[in-house]
């Protein structure tokens, strides 16, 4: 019976439950709601798929309800390490709060909210110090773990987000910002073109990758990447962020509510913000 616990335990451990647990207990211990092995409707096959954490926070606001989500991918690679190719792409502070995958009032919301350069400073709508446009998994040459890690993470990021925009009681009034993440059992590297045409490498513990986004939403797709020894960190993070975002997102619509629009109050987010899914937000510099 031992022989076969052990065996068990590094099956589960090469299938990387643990790491999913681990991540799950993380977002519990700061009061997130957290459920795993998640499903969201693909955007392309229309089927459903799986994530396997979502963490969330919700808050009432009036006749709003605002809610900020994290859908996260675990992935184990203890053997072939991650490797983050940085570059000179950056995004300015009002693109990074606006462009994430959000619902039709997520998005008035976030609209409203990149006015406030307070926000630009928050670790939760920053690049970090290293802003990638690309990613890869050393030491293979077949399956690219990375591209359907970020594709899986990205779909669910904007199924989720848009989920309560088919229901006509939620839309407009349910506002949910999604935040997709990436956590990695194994090595993450950076890798960067040196003054002499050579790549320099250097060991990190998370980065963000910027690319285009292929599921509808914003231009541009934010997918922080972090490795297990950030977990509790980027949890404790997350925490403080969330609150901090909640109450702005508070205060903003606490404004909408007192306004009056030929003595009516004003009642639905497309009235106190316009239409913000028409304009184009702001992108690269």
């Amino acid at each position: 019976m031992e022989k076969l616990e052990e065996k068990l335990r590094d099956w589960l451990e090469k299938q990387g439950y643990p790491l999913e647990m681990q991540v799950a207990a993380a977002f519990q211990k700061q009061g997130f709601r957290v459920m795993q092995s998640e499903y969201y409707e693909d955007p392309e096959s229309k089927g459903m798929r799986e994530i396997d954490v979502v963490a969330s926070r919700q808050q009432k606001v009036g006749n709003y309800y605002v809610r900020l989500t994290f859908a996260i991918e675990c992935k184990q690679s203890k053997e072939k390490p991650w490797v983050l190719f940085a570059g000179q792409q950056r995004l300015p502070g009002p693109a990074r709060v606006v462009q994430r995958a959000a619902s039709e009032g997520g998005t008035k919301l976030l609209f409203e909210l990149y006015k406030n350069k307070e926000l630009h400073q928050l670790s939760l709508l920053s690049l970090g110090e290293l802003a990638a446009y690309g990613m890869t998994q050393a030491f293979t040459t077949g399956h690219d773990v990375t591209y359907t890690a970020s594709t899986a993470v990205e779909k669910a990021a904007h199924s989720i987000a848009v989920s309560c925009d088919k229901h006509a009681m939620y839309r407009g009034s349910f506002c949910e910002i999604v935040f997709p993440v990436i956590v990695v059992d194994g090595l993450l590297f950076k890798a960067a073109l040196q003054e002499d045409g050579t790549i320099g490498l250097a060991s990190v513990a998370a980065g963000t990758l910027v690319s285009r986004n292929r599921f509808g939403g914003p231009p541009f797709s934010i997918i922080r990447v972090i490795g297990q020894s950030e977990i509790e960190s980027f949890a404790e993070t997350a925490d403080r962020d969330t609150r901090e975002l909640l109450a702005h997102c508070s205060r903003a619509i606490e404004g909408w509510q007192s306004k009056k629009t030929g003595g009516k109050e004003v009642n639905k987010l497309s009235d106190a913000t316009g239409s913000a899914r028409g304009e184009r937000p702001p992108g690269l510099h």
